[in-house]
C-alpha cells in the first residue's frame, strides 16, 4: 500500500496539477511537496529513520535551479544507507533529450524516466507496479 508520495519540482502549477491528480486517483494518504530539491534531501536526512514520514515514491524533476534532479540523486546516494525505507524514484521531466533517459537508466536509484505530463494512466501504472512488488517482497 502506498501511503506517501513526494513531489520534487520547481514548477508550482505542475505541483498543483499533480497533487490534484493524485488526490483524484486516491493514490495515497499523504503528499509531500518540495519546490527545491535541497529541501527534499534535507527532509529525507532528518527523517531517515521514521518510516511513517518517508515517502514510498518520489517523482523528481530534472531541471530545477540551485540543485537539479541529478544533484539530488547524488545527494540521495550518500544518505541512502541511512534511510530505513525502500523509496522508489521516478524521474519525471519535460526533457525529451535521449541522453537524460539513458543517464537515468545507469542509476540504480531511478526506477524509470517519464516525460511530463504525468497522466492518470501513468500514475496508476506506477502504483500498480509498486504495490505488486511489495506484495512479493
Amino acid at each position: 500500500m502506498i501511503t506517501t508520495v513526494c513531489l520534487i519540482d520547481d514548477d508550482s502549477m505542475y505541483l498543483f496539477l499533480v497533487k490534484k491528480l493524485i488526490e483524484k486517483q486516491q493514490v495515497c494518504d499523504n503528499i509531500l511537496e518540495f519546490s527545491k530539491a535541497a529541501d527534499a534531501l534535507s527532509f529525507l536526512k532528518e527523517n531517515a529513520r521514521d518510516t511513517d514520514l518517508l515517502p514510498d515514491i518520489i517523482l523528481l524533476d530534472i531541471n530545477m535551479p540551485e540543485m537539479n534532479g541529478w544533484e539530488f540523486i547524488k545527494g540521495y546516494q550518500q544518505i541512502k544507507s541511512l534511510i530505513s525505507k525502500s523509496i522508489t524514484i521516478y524521474m519525471v521531466s519535460s526533457s525529451i533529450d535521449e541522453e537524460d533517459r539513458m543517464r537515468s537508466q545507469t542509476l540504480p536509484e531511478i526506477t524509470d524516466f517519464m516525460i511530463k505530463p504525468l497522466t492518470a494512466d501513468k500514475l496508476n501504472a506506477i502504483c500498480q507496479i509498486l504495490n505488486e512488488e511489495r506484495k512479493t517482497a
